[in-house]
């Protein structure tokens, strides 16, 4: 996986994962909003754990969509590079 393709479908599986944490966690709080509003301490409980780490989950996979970004900016750069080097493109590349 070294092309910007590559890349950028990885960023789309991952932007695909945030979108379905995200609809969890709307879920999840909504649990523990009913939870706390009947006085179920122990399913608040359980629900707000798994809130934290669906919350802990979305943060991870924006770090990896970062990470990728920086990846694939990488991979357009030296595309762009290599394009420059090549002697046919002087005058494109002098600015």
């Amino acid at each position: 996986m070294g092309t910007v393709e590559a890349v950028e479908s990885e960023i789309a599986r991952v932007n695909a994962a945030i979108d379905a944490l995200s609809a969890e966690i709307k879920e999840a709080k909504e649990k523990v909003d009913r939870a706390e509003a009947a006085g179920n301490a122990d399913a608040a409980n359980r629900w707000f754990t798994e809130l934290q780490q669906l919350r802990k989950d979305k943060e991870q996979l924006r770090k990896e969509k970062e990470q990728l970004r920086d990846k694939e900016a990488r991979l357009e750069s030296a595309d762009w590079s290599g394009a420059c080097s090549n002697a046919d493109l002087p005058a494109s590349c002098a600015e």
